[in-house]
């Protein structure tokens, strides 16, 4: 046979087997893609029936982030101080009576608090006043960028330029925060495969019951998802197209999510990670526009913003110069707080789920139980194999990861704990969760399909903790307010 007869042969044969092979790895793209939408579908049915049928307004804070997004919704994206008031802003009074009255459900002083039907139907029927009369105080939530409440503040204006009743407005917020943290989810999936101990953590009784209400939580954790998968698809295809787009949508994120998490600041290196994989002098310039826009954002909420709920004892820039200066005295601190028993049984229950206002516990078999389903899917999404593709990428997700531990210790020892600081207060597992998430990504294989055992077992067992949540979070929020 001719020489050149051959090569063509080898060639052709050559091309077809890579076509083929080509296919074959395209098909559990598409397959996972397909099923993974039947499970957003599936998930989105799930939340709903529990954010349906648990009572209203029982996340931590979610009264004040609620009040802070009406505000939003009427064009008032700072918050005002009048003379001798800590920030806030003037609501409607009907809609701020509606949110105390379930907000008291929780307090303290109401250890134990039942309702019954009636209660919950005369809640039902409160209508908008059309009065601005109540000034609402909400510190707490003028430090986070406004942007992040854009879902919420969009159902509540749909809702009362509708003539919705308050309620039926308030449950519109919470759709649309859901709606829009499950898209954030989808969009994250389509940039790069989800590991199975992401979707654990997602699928957690503590995310699941903050993700249903209307706070903050699924929208921050949605979008800090996506802020990793366009770094990792970035970085892993410094020259496709639409980059630029990315890098927009990167920033963007960045800033967003760092400025109403302030313990993911890690996430600014992002930028100039890209910077150096792409030796892109432009792709630095994002990088330094969104620390200048961070860095100005959290100068101005902090000069602006009134907030003496806790008499902490100095100003916050006061307290932060003593720990830049003494920062074994913040490695004290730091230690005390998580060698308490108390603090650290708090850190570890308020990870996995303490519900309301902390107090709706599950039992310590069903903490060990949730906690080892956790781990053995995240044994389970881990290939060291595969460490050495893009080690460094890897690398700046766990160093983000790492650093958010103290910088949260660091948020709440300016804010919340008197100074000088014996141990740290205010400080909540959940809060651990988006740094749980970056080192997840930062060490799982990237694999989209399900032909490993290990992925697909591991994939099973998210769902059993997804089913555990779905069917025992409206059972234990019962059982504390409505008697059984």
């Amino acid at each position: 046979m001719p020489v050149a007869l051959r090569n063509v042969l080898k060639w052709r044969n050559g091309h077809d087997a890579a076509t083929q092979a080509a296919r074959q790895r395209s098909a559990p793209h598409v397959n996972a893609s397909w099923v993974f939408v039947c499970v957003m579908v599936t998930v989105l049915a799930a939340h709903l029936w529990v954010g349906l049928s648990i009572p209203r307004l029982q996340s931590p804070d979610e009264p004040d982030h609620v009040r802070r997004a009406y505000l939003v919704a009427h064009g008032e994206f700072l918050l005002s101080a009048p003379e001798n008031q800590m920030s806030g802003g003037w609501v409607d009074s009907e809609f701020d009576a509606y949110l105390a009255a379930y907000h008291a459900l929780s307090l303290p002083q109401h250890p134990g608090e039942r309702v019954s039907q009636e209660w919950v139907n005369e809640q039902a029927a409160r209508e908008w006043s059309g009065q601005r009369t109540r000034y609402a105080i909400l510190p707490g939530t003028g430090f986070y960028f406004p942007l992040i409440y854009a879902p919420q503040a969009l159902g509540i204006l749909v809702g009362e330029l509708t003539g919705q009743t308050i309620e039926a407005s308030y449950r519109l917020a919470q759709f649309a925060a859901l709606l829009t943290s499950l898209v954030l989810v989808f969009v994250a999936f389509r940039l790069w495969a989800m590991p199975p101990a992401a979707g654990a953590l997602l699928l957690m009784p503590m995310s699941v019951f903050q993700v249903v209400s209307a706070s903050i939580d699924g929208v921050a954790n949605g979008l800090l998802l996506v802020v990793v998968t366009t770094f990792l698809s970035a970085w892993q295809n410094p020259r496709q197209r639409h980059h630029a787009a990315m890098l927009g949508v990167l920033c963007v994120g960045i800033f967003v999510v760092v400025t109403c998490r302030y313990q993911l600041a890690g996430l600014l290196l992002l930028p100039f990670a890209l910077a150096w994989r792409r030796r892109s002098w432009a792709c630095a310039a994002l990088g330094l526009t969104v620390l200048a826009a961070t860095l100005a954002w959290v100068g101005f909420a902090m000069a602006t913003i009134v907030d003496n709920r806790v008499d902490i004892g100095a100003d916050t820039a006061t307290i932060l110069a003593y720990y830049v200066t003494a920062p074994l005295e913040f490695a004290k601190v730091f230690y005390r707080s998580w060698a308490d028993p108390e603090l650290r049984a708090l850190y570890y229950e308020s990870f996995f789920g303490r519900l309301a206002a902390t107090d709706v516990r599950y039992t310590d078999l069903q903490y060990r139980l949730m906690a080892a389903l956790v781990l053995l899917i995240t044994a389970l999404s881990i290939e060291r194999a595969q460490w050495r593709a893009n080690w460094q990428a890897r690398a700046v997700l766990a160093v983000c990861a790492v650093a958010a531990v103290p910088l949260t210790f660091l948020a709440m020892v300016l804010a919340w704990t008197p100074h000088p600081a014996f141990v740290v207060y205010g400080v909540q597992g959940r809060y651990f969760i988006g740094p749980a998430l970056l080192l997840i990504y930062a060490l799982s294989r990237h694999d989209r399909g399900l032909r490993s055992r290990r992925v697909a077992l591991a994939w099973v067992l998210v769902l059993v903790v997804g089913v555990f949540s779905v069917v025992t979070i409206p059972q234990l929020m019962a059982e504390r307010f409505y008697g059984g």
